[in-house]
């Protein structure tokens, strides 16, 4: 994903608004803000799994897996939930389990799908992953109140519902 280090001054997107009625400077700064400040999060965390061989993508597989009771979930299912195509969840759990942090079973109702249960090495790896995760992304708001942190929260709820 690309973005702007450099965002437009709202001088230069005003200049716009004759040619685009419909674009704000205001809204449209505070959206690329977003999409900047998302990247540079997004490699901030790239970066701490990298440390540990691992992915975003990885860590919301096992995370999904884990927090199911049974810690088993269909393929399909977890496609949903982390929002991702399930070509491209094949090959990741295919990876996953070559490196034994998951096990794949046909299911017994439906042949054609697969059941994913997280092993216990997957367990260690999440583990071990988590620590680190939390403070990371509570570093991000060391600086706001809980209040705060729950405006930007209902705010950003606000934006979802648009997407």
């Amino acid at each position: 994903m690309f973005y702007l280090n450099e965002l437009p001054s709202r001088k230069m997107l005003e200049s716009f608004q004759g040619d685009y009625p419909h674009m704000d400077p205001e809204k449209t700064v505070a959206f690329l803000s977003l999409m900047k400040t998302f990247r540079l999060v997004e490699l901030k965390l790239d970066h701490y799994f990298s440390q540990y061989d691992s992915s975003f993508a990885k860590f919301l597989v096992l995370m999904t897996l884990e927090r199911e009771e049974s810690k088993s979930v269909y393929a399909a299912e977890i496609s949903r939930k982390i929002g991702t195509s399930k070509k491209n969840l094949s090959r990741l759990v295919n990876t996953l389990e070559k490196q034994k942090l998951l096990k794949k079973q046909k299911s017994k109702e439906d042949k054609r799908a697969d059941i994913l249960m997280i092993t216990s090495q997957g367990q260690n790896e999440l583990y071990t992953i988590l620590p680190g995760y939390f403070k990371i992304i509570n570093s991000f708001f060391e600086p706001y109140s809980n209040e705060e942190a729950q405006c930007l929260n209902d705010l950003l709820g606000k934006i979802y519902t648009r997407a």
